[in-house]
């Protein structure tokens, strides 16, 4: 679902119910943090402001500095949390999960009575690549 006129189209059917959010951004292609607010605002266009994680993939393989300044300046404004991760060695990926399901766990809680969690959908969605 990476291209902007696909993500579009299928928005309401992709996003609809969401309660959590991964974003992924290529760590050697710093363009791609920057992408994310595109993705951002189309999630919450359809559902709202839902608990976030932003990673920054291929800490492998990539000089890092230029795009963890990237993505505090991407983060700090919608105010979501962000890790540096590797897909190829596994590093952060579990922590991140964790991280964006305690922050849906904390938010339900505090919507409780106000969200039907046992309506069968999905909880978390995982939107972008992994590169």
């Amino acid at each position: 679902m990476g291209d902007p006129g696909f993500r579009e189209l299928l928005k309401e059917a992709f996003f609809n119910n969401l309660g959590a959010l991964l974003l992924v951004a290529d760590g050697t292609r710093f363009e791609t943090v920057y992408l994310l607010t595109e993705w951002y605002d189309a999630v919450r266009s359809v559902c709202g402001e839902v608990p976030t994680v932003v990673l920054i993939n291929k800490s492998d393989v990539a000089a890092l500095a230029r795009v963890e300044a990237a993505a505090a300046d991407v983060c700090e404004p919608i105010g979501c949390h962000w890790i540096v991760t590797s897909a190829k060695t596994g590093e952060n990926v579990e922590q991140a999960f964790r991280l964006v399901s305690q922050l849906y766990v904390t938010r339900a809680r505090a919507m409780k009575g106000k969200v039907d969690l046992s309506a069968g959908r999905p909880a978390v969605y995982v939107t972008g690549k992994v590169f």
